[in-house]
């Protein structure tokens, strides 16, 4: 052979390139599309421990108060106003049950869906905790919505 022929059969031509790119691109697919099936079970695992979280602190708040958080003159026996229940968990003036930070932004879920995210309902000394879950509506604990209870 000579040398011409042995320069001329040392590189890729187009049409390998194009396919190796191809390839690449089918793997990054499928890499991604794992990646964000992953990182949705990761948001879901953590709206639930939150949810635990707030459920824990809704009860050690009533056993050191004997009534419940967002209730100034505990008349009630439960409460839905996640708001005025959660800054009472903050910040009270004697113990912080829940730092604002465990929670992101200010009482929003992982799912980012509002800062009232996280529903609590107080019935019969049971605490229920939800979030909406990722389509952001409060679906009575059907379709996606993630529910704890204490």
């Amino acid at each position: 052979m000579n040398r011409l022929s042995c320069a001329r059969n040392a590189g890729f031509t187009l049409l390998e390139l194009l396919t190796v790119i191809a390839i690449i691109g089918i793997f990054m697919g499928l890499l991604f599309s794992a990646l964000s099936g992953a990182k949705m079970t990761a948001k879901k695992k953590q709206a639930e421990v939150e949810a635990e979280s707030i459920a824990m602190a809704v009860r050690a708040y009533y056993l050191d108060f004997h009534k419940w958080p967002g209730d100034p003159d505990g008349d009630r026996t439960w409460s839905n106003d996640n708001h005025f229940v959660i800054s009472d968990l903050v910040s009270n003036g004697r113990k912080v049950y829940i730092e604002r930070t465990a929670l992101g932004s200010p009482y929003c879920d992982p799912f980012g869906s509002g800062t009232n995210a996280y529903r609590i309902l107080i019935t019969n000394n049971t605490i229920y905790v939800w979030s909406m879950g990722v389509n952001g509506v409060d679906d009575n604990g059907d379709s996606d919505d993630i529910k704890k209870s204490n």
